[in-house]
């Protein structure tokens, strides 16, 4: 009843901006603890249309009326940067958005951040230009793994051209992506010492959060832009660090496992989804199981099922000595999956390529529950 009676309240046009903003948190709040993720994402989106109202305003009219708070925009980049990853409702990309995708902010990184709260706010903006440029490029993700690769016991360092980006344009832009992750890291790794050597536990803990943030990004981000043998094989090192990290951090957790942002699910999934490292991805998937989180948009032990089910069927038949599966038999949930949030269970569907003949795919599916 009191959120029936708080959405009447906010679809009134004279009350404030900031007030319909925390209310949208509100809701975003109860429905990803209730693992509403559509809802959540439709709430989601109206922060978006009122953000980007005022936005249009302000650029129109001089005034500072209903400026948005810091703290309300910081929380608004974070949800939706989980939509974008969550990929699963995204909006359509408005005119900022396709601008801001193609501007580099590294001029404006400073040589050391302030605070903890100036570097996260400096990566979220990073991160949310990142996955904007990539659903703008007109490239597949990742191209590797295209009909016209699969099969393929080698696959070129960089994409085709397409009709929108050439691929001169395309490696280029890349590159400006990785200067722009190495300056934020320089520009943070100071404060980071600090936070260690200050001796205040919970400080240098948030400190060690953005950093496996970071890392567990790096490396996604390494996956879209080269091919497998550069990005996926070749980043063992990487991946063990991005786990020690994400394992001491759960050691010394005190929290009900519970978030609205994101923390430390989210490199979890990364180390299991994107890279098949076999050990690796199964001990990801453990911890996941060990110490059952929901954070934002995701219900852990419903991914850590997901992707033990993953593991399994893109495993069958393989050498038990074999370290990596495959690159052109690694698979994904596809749309057909169903999740059923109340009554806790999920019909998962996967295509999967054969392995005796890897231009053949069949669908595989099965239950569970959580």
């Amino acid at each position: 009843m009191a959120i029936v009676e708080m959405k009447k309240a906010i679809s009134q046009k004279s009350l404030d901006l900031r007030t319909r903003l925390i209310a949208c948190l509100v809701f975003v709040a109860f429905e990803v603890y209730h693992t509403n993720t559509r809802s959540a994402v439709a709430q989601i989106e109206n922060m978006s249309a009122l953000i980007e109202a005022q936005i249009r305003r302000q650029n129109i009219y001089t005034s500072t009326h209903d400026t948005i708070d810091t703290e309300l925009l910081q929380s608004f980049r974070d949800l939706e940067i989980q939509n974008l990853v969550n990929n699963t409702f995204g909006r359509e990309l408005t005119q900022r958005d396709l601008l801001d995708s193609r501007q580099s902010i590294k001029r404006q990184l400073p040589q050391e951040f302030a605070s903890l709260h100036q570097a996260r706010t400096m990566f979220h903006v990073i991160i949310h230009r990142q996955m904007h440029w990539q659903n703008t490029c007109k490239h597949e993700w990742p191209w590797w793994a295209t009909a016209e690769t699969v099969g393929l016991f080698h696959v070129q360092r960089d994409p085709p051209s397409n009709d929108v980006t050439t691929t001169e344009e395309w490696c280029a832009e890349r590159d400006r992506r990785f200067e722009e992750y190495n300056a934020w890291w320089n520009a943070f790794q100071p404060l980071l010492l600090k936070a260690r050597i200050s001796g205040d536990v919970q400080e240098f803990r948030r400190a060690e959060i953005v950093k496996c943030t970071y890392l567990s990004t790096y490396l996604a981000l390494m996956t879209r832009m080269y091919s497998p043998w550069e990005s996926w094989y070749g980043q063992t090192a990487r991946i063990r660090e991005v786990l020690d990290l994400v394992k001491r951090l759960l050691l010394q957790a005190s929290d009900t496992g519970f978030s609205v942002e994101m923390h430390l699910l989210v490199p979890l999934m990364i180390v299991a989804k994107m890279f098949r490292h076999r050990k690796m991805r199964r001990e990801a998937i453990d911890l996941m199981f060990a110490y059952p989180r929901r954070e934002g948009l995701w219900d852990g032990v419903l991914v850590a099922k997901s992707l033990q089910w993953v593991a399994k069927i893109e495993e069958e038949g393989m050498d038990d000595e074999a370290e990596y599966v495959e690159y052109f038999l690694a698979t994904d949930l596809s749309y057909d999956t169903v999740i059923d949030s109340v009554t806790r269970t999920a019909k998962l569907v996967a295509p999967l390529r054969l392995r005796s003949d890897p231009t053949k795919v069949v669908r595989r599916e099965t239950h569970v529950t959580w």
